[in-house]
């Protein structure tokens, strides 16, 4: 099949999607979003794919693009998540878990029915680490069946449900794993034992910082705390 990459830039996701869409056989170019509408419409019109993948966009696809081709969109969040900053709000809201959905697109901000979706763990980094590690991986492993069920026509793409349903699906998923009641108040006692026992290294540092005692002359504080 002939797949016409479109993406705001060639990075290491889009890069990763060539390849493997490559490996199994399909024809594929890439073309910078980024150029604007009209290059990328040009771009396409030129090309005549059989489909338009859209790895990374930081813009919506002109709508002459999709109304003319099919173009599936690779969103980092899971389905119903909408709008940009997706991995920004996993971490930010403390997500264990998230996920990279494949849509069609269309009118609606990635309002498209689902052609795949996959979900993966977040661990505790940094967003650049997140997009280039778990995100990429869920990516991939939702592109490929993607572009195969399209191929051959062996299914159809499901509407998306309404995305107050699915982040509501998303915090109960989330409050099995880890009861939101049951971690404040682990988090307040470990709060209390920092900033209020006078044992506590907080206390000593903040002693010898105003005491102006030497490094490495730091000790617990007596029972009353710091005068």
């Amino acid at each position: 099949m002939d797949i016409l990459l479109v993406a705001s830039a060639l990075d290491s996701l889009s890069q990763r999607v060539h390849a493997e869409l490559s490996d199994r056989g399909h024809r594929v170019d890439a073309v910078p979003a980024s150029h604007g509408a009209d290059a990328a419409l040009a771009a396409v019109r030129a090309a005549r794919p059989d489909l338009v993948v859209a790895p990374m966009l930081r813009t919506a696809l002109p709508e002459e693009v999709w109304r003319e081709h099919t173009c599936l969109v690779v969103h980092p969040g899971p389905p119903g998540d909408r709008g940009r900053s997706s991995p920004d709000r996993a971490i930010t809201e403390g997500a264990t878990r998230w996920g990279v959905t494949v849509l069609r697109a269309e009118a609606g901000m990635d309002a498209g029915d689902v052609w795949a979706a996959e979900s993966f763990p977040v661990p505790e980094v940094g967003r650049s680490d997140l997009y280039r590690g778990e995100a990429a991986d869920a990516a991939s492993a939702a592109v490929l069946p993607a572009v195969r069920r399209y191929a051959d026509g062996s299914s159809k793409p499901r509407p998306q449900s309404d995305p107050g349903t699915a982040k509501a699906a998303a915090r109960r998923a989330d409050e099995e794993r880890r009861p939101l009641a049951k971690y404040r108040r682990a988090q307040l006692a470990r709060m209390h034992a920092v900033f209020f026992d006078p044992h506590a290294p907080y206390h000593a540092l903040r002693s010898a910082f105003v005491r102006k005692l030497p490094h490495g002359s730091v000790r617990p504080l007596a029972t009353g705390g710091v005068r």
